[in-house]
């Protein structure tokens, strides 16, 4: 597939407006460099779920303090996110395209340009507000957590940036060892609800950065 295929089409971003971007459909994944898709999360009108995609971890099934997350492959849930946008007429929206690229090779054919026309890239919206109100482009690549601390959202330091990975590490060396989530010890059960924490966090913040740059206006 062509790198602009997972892009967001110029068209739909130019007229997603603050009042779409209420409405929308955020979602984001996490994973390690070996395994992007392990959890893949969504929020709708602040509320929030979240599907385990990675058979590896399929034993933190609903576990206390991340009930939320519940196992269900990967093409069931991209398939029930895309036509829930499609019968309530919502937008898809990610921080970045990395999200289209993970979700867009398990989606059939005929969808992709379904789910085109209802992808929105968060982070092109914000680069675009940056250029247009501050004159320049964002530094280190339009960093999400870049965008948060200007605008005052920023995610608690637990849930920030750079610390997911380690939790999902953890949690899988445990589940290795232990052979169950029932017997991982308090700190990796801890490390599971970290991560899907994390993931709510980016949700939210990715919401709060698009309704200030939308009320402001892109251009």
């Amino acid at each position: 597939m062509e790198p602009d295929a997972f892009r967001a089409l110029p068209s739909v971003r130019h007229a997603f407006t603050a009042e779409k971007a209420r409405r929308a459909i955020y979602f984001d994944y996490e994973g390690l460099p070996n395994a992007p898709r392990i959890l893949l999360g969504w929020s709708v009108q602040g509320e929030y779920r979240a599907s385990i995609v990675d058979a590896g971890y399929k034993d933190c099934h609903q576990r206390y303090g991340a009930k939320t997350a519940a196992w269900q492959l990967h093409r069931e849930v991209v398939c029930s996110l895309l036509r829930m946008a499609m019968h309530e007429d919502r937008h898809l929206v990610s921080w970045s395209h990395h999200d289209a690229r993970l979700i867009l090779p398990d989606l059939p054919d005929e969808q992709h340009d379904v789910f085109r026309n209802r992808y929105i890239d968060a982070r092109q919206v914000a680069r675009a507000w940056h250029s247009k109100t501050l004159g320049n482009v964002p530094p280190d690549g339009a960093r999400l957590a870049y965008f948060a601390e200007l605008f005052g959202a920023e995610a608690p330091p637990q849930f920030g940036e750079h610390v997911v990975a380690e939790y999902l590490q953890t949690v899988k060396q445990g589940l290795l060892t232990a052979g169950s989530y029932a017997k991982l010890a308090p700190d990796k059960k801890k490390a599971w609800r970290s991560a899907v924490k994390h993931n709510q966090w980016d949700l939210r913040v990715t919401m709060a950065v698009m309704s200030r740059v939308l009320q402001a206006g892109t251009g």
